[in-house]
Parts: structure tokens; sequence; C-alpha cells
């Protein structure tokens, strides 16, 4: 509704229809058919409405651009993936040949786009910023609508090199325990704890 009529006030009434002399729910009992481009076409916009996204022409771009995938999408062609088995661009993926399909330059497994090599790291990075999330967390979140390769061991090492959760995580926190004598006088013992420096200067 456009900001001109948001002041109409309506009441929406449903009349279901009887039978096929009175069909006044035609559509409900008789629905237009779908097309596979269709289903195709929601399931891309499910995959990729989500605030960590890349925006679908980099992803399209940067496969066009991407020798392996380029390679990847000519053997979903032709079919001829037994005799390209043993290529290290396609071994990656030879177990996984029937889930992938291709739509309009972007490459699917089941409903998860293959992420193009220059943007891997970049969507990791995304996702992982969203709430700094631990391994598996992160792991969960990219897997409901990426799918690379290597994304478990990439999920890893940007994670182990995270400065923010190098310096929040427990055991970063924790000092052993260490055993004091008993002072005999009220302040005789003082002890503070501090932190850092840390690596941007502060304390």
């Amino acid at each position: 509704m456009d900001n001109e009529h948001a002041d109409v006030d309506f009441e929406l009434v449903y009349q279901p229809g009887k039978d096929e002399q009175d069909p006044l729910d035609f559509l409900s009992r008789h629905p237009l058919p779908s097309n596979e481009e269709e289903e195709t076409e929601a399931i891309i916009k499910q995959v990729t409405e989500a605030s960590h996204a890349i925006v679908l022409d980099k992803i399209r771009e940067e496969t066009a651009k991407d020798e392996q995938l380029q390679k990847l999408s000519e053997r979903m062609i032709k079919g001829d993936w037994a005799r390209h088995r043993k290529d290290p661009d396609i071994t990656p993926y030879f177990h996984i040949r029937q889930e992938l399909y291709e739509v309009d330059g972007i490459i699917l497994r089941d409903n998860k786009i293959v992420v193009p090599a220059t943007l891997q790291r970049k969507v990791v990075k995304t996702a992982h910023r969203l709430g700094h999330l631990g391994i598996t967390k992160t792991k969960q979140m990219l897997r409901e609508k990426y799918w690379f390769p290597t994304m478990n061991n990439l999920v890893e090492q940007i994670i182990g090199q995270c400065f923010e959760c190098q310096v929040t995580v427990k055991s970063h926190r924790e000092e052993p325990i260490k055993s004091r004598t008993i002072p005999r006088e009220p302040w005789e013992t003082i002890a503070i704890d501090f932190g850092g420096p840390y690596p941007d200067g502060h304390y």
C-alpha cells in the first residue's frame, strides 16, 4: 500500500465458494501452475536476502572471473565429470556433482551459493563480525547460505586471528590462582589487577 492511501480504513472479508457453480475462490482451488524458473528464483532470493549477503551482481561477476568455477560450470554443462575427476580444480566438487546447478551465472549447491575464491574471506569475515560468534556458530550461520570446499578451515583460521575474540576468550582472561601469605596487619599487602598493553595502545 502506498503512503497516499495509508489512511484509508477498510475491512477484508473472505467469501468461500460453495461449488463449481459459485467459484468465488477459484484461484485457491485452481492455482496457477508454477514453473521451475520461478521456484529457482524464489530459492535465490531466500538464500541471498540476509544482512550479511554479498550483492548478487558481485558474486556473478567474480564467478565469471574464477577459473576453477568456470571449469566447474563446463563440467556441469558437458557432464564429463569422470574424465576430469583427477583435475585438482574439479576433485573437491566431484562427490557433490549431483547437488550442483547454475542459475543466471551463479553456481549453487542445493540452495547454497558456491562462493568464488575472491569473496570467500569477505563472506567469512562479514558473518563473523555480526556478533563475533565462535567457530561452531559461525560455521552454522554460513552453512545456511553459502558453501565452498575450504570453508571450515577458513572459518577456523579467520576466527583464530580475530583480535577481539582473543582478548575476550575466557582462557585469556583467567590468571592462575597464586597463594599468598595471610597478612598480619591491615594494608600490609595490597593487590591490583590490570591488563595490557593491547596492540592498539590501551590498557
